[in-house]
């Protein structure tokens, strides 16, 4: 009885056509001849199982839940998938806009749950989850489920409020924007958060600051 990867006395080299590694189908075990070194007599072989390819994906992640567990971080759970051999990981969609037909990839999960912490204040997002199995080692092989049904949830308000946000909704849009250049010009002590400076006057430099921290 030969071990694996012990010196075979008895074999003799494949004929010169063959390849350096020749793997012949059979149902239960294969025969693997490799060249062991410069010298082409000497080969040796191992007889290995090779084990029925997995082709059934994992059942689809159920019970997906989206929380805003602050103004910028959603924390998503679900409820486990089952696979015929084994659950690998969980890759994590979330929508572009508002599309839900329209998912880009976020992450990865080994466990049931998943923190995105890339989201802005004051805003809605919608996510999705699959399940991957054991037969690929990179993301994306394996047999993957369906995604789940997606779930929508609108992130909170901030606490505080940057200067630039002027209407206090949580982030530096074209509302800001707008709300500066209606009140260009204008000059006192009254004028509010349109004077984001503070310098008595709605002005060039408002402009900017909003412009700086636009998108925010």
């Amino acid at each position: 009885t030969l071990m694996q990867g012990q010196l075979d006395p008895a074999s003799t080299p494949p004929p010169p056509a063959d390849p350096p590694f020749s793997l012949p189908g059979k149902s239960d075990a294969d025969t693997w001849w490799a060249n062991n070194g410069p010298d082409p007599s000497n080969y040796y072989r191992d007889h290995i199982k090779i084990p029925p390819k997995d082709t059934t994906p994992p059942t689809i992640p159920t019970g997906l839940k989206a929380v805003a567990v602050s103004d910028t971080s959603v924390k998503l759970t679900w409820i486990a998938s089952t696979d015929n051999v084994k659950v690998s990981y969980y890759i994590i969609w979330r929508a572009v806009g508002s599309d839900p037909n329209r998912m880009l990839f976020l992450g990865t999960s080994k466990t049931t749950k998943y923190i995105d912490r890339s989201v802005i204040s004051n805003t809605s997002y919608t996510y999705a989850v699959n399940a991957v199995d054991t037969a690929g080692p990179m993301i994306g092989e394996g047999n993957g489920s369906a995604r789940s049904l997606p779930v929508t949830v609108k992130t909170s308000k901030p606490t505080t409020f940057r200067p630039t946000d002027i209407n206090q909704d949580g982030k530096v849009d074209q509302l800001d924007f707008s709300l500066v250049v209606s009140s260009f010009g204008k000059t006192g002590k009254s004028l509010g958060r349109v004077d984001v400076n503070q310098d008595g006057i709605v002005n060039e430099l408002d402009f900017s600051l909003v412009i700086q921290d636009f998108g925010k």
